[in-house]
């Protein structure tokens, strides 16, 4: 039996008095792509804060790649984090360095799982920007100077070109304008399928979740309350709030 490329069990987070979520479960298989969606504060971006280690559980479990994450800390959580996971975020500042070239992005990534040698790099770095589709001569200019979309497509390079276990996006197209957007997703999609990547995808697009995700968890109040294959899901919603999601989006 495939090992999942990551296993979360009765996932409960808390900040304070609050209920980041709660008695989250789920496995993401190689190759596959898992969506959550839900309103502002349903939970998701505490899951994916938890799947990408920057957030604790304060009861249940993560484990990526068969290795139980709970008892591994400071700089080797790091290294696991880098090693095992990339990621995508709407908030491109998180990822990059604005002042640093795309090159110099991307390249760093590489450095932080332990490449080392300046030929082989280079190499692996113009690689996946081509991959992504970036002229070829902006690579050393300042990521500060790229577009939106162009911005998007360095996070991608540099959340893959270390061949990460699982790819963790978080509104990834969100604030890109309409064609750019389509533009991205097209990337991920291309990109997912020769790689073989499994992703988790968070976004309150069900237009994206769609076209990206094999599986959907929707989320509210920090518990799913409906899962399974995404067509079944968007197109025969069982839950209330499922149908609620499904007919807004249809609404606009």
């Amino acid at each position: 039996m495939t090992t999942p490329v990551l296993e979360v069990r009765d996932l409960t987070v808390r900040y304070s008095s609050t209920l980041g979520c709660a008695d989250v479960s789920f496995d993401v298989q190689p190759g596959e792509v898992l969506g959550i969606v839900g309103e502002s504060g349903s939970g998701k971006s505490t899951v994916l804060g938890s799947c990408g280690l920057s957030l604790h559980p304060t009861q249940g479990s993560v484990r990526l790649s068969g290795v139980d994450t709970a008892e591994i800390v400071g700089g080797q959580r790091r290294r696991l984090r880098n090693q095992l996971i990339g990621i995508v975020r709407q908030a491109v500042a998180d990822e990059l360095r604005l002042g640093v070239s795309a090159g110099g992005n991307i390249a760093e990534r590489l450095l932080a799982t332990g490449h080392r040698g300046f030929d082989a790099i280079r190499a692996r770095v113009d690689q996946v920007y081509r991959e992504v589709e970036l002229p070829v001569g902006r690579m050393d200019a300042a990521v500060a100077t790229f577009s939106g979309g162009m911005r998007q497509r360095v996070q991608i390079a540099r959340a893959l070109v270390s061949e990460p276990a699982v790819l963790l996006l978080d509104e990834p197209t969100t604030g890109l304008d309409v064609s750019v957007q389509a533009r991205i997703l097209d990337l991920i999609r291309r990109l997912q399928r020769q790689t073989g990547v499994a992703m988790v995808i968070v976004s309150h697009d069900l237009a994206v979740i769609r076209m990206l995700a094999d599986r959907l968890l929707v989320m509210r109040q920090g518990r799913v309350v409906e899962s399974g294959v995404t067509d079944r899901v968007l197109s025969d919603p069982r839950h209330p709030y499922t149908q609620l999601l499904v007919s807004s989006q249809l609404e606009v």
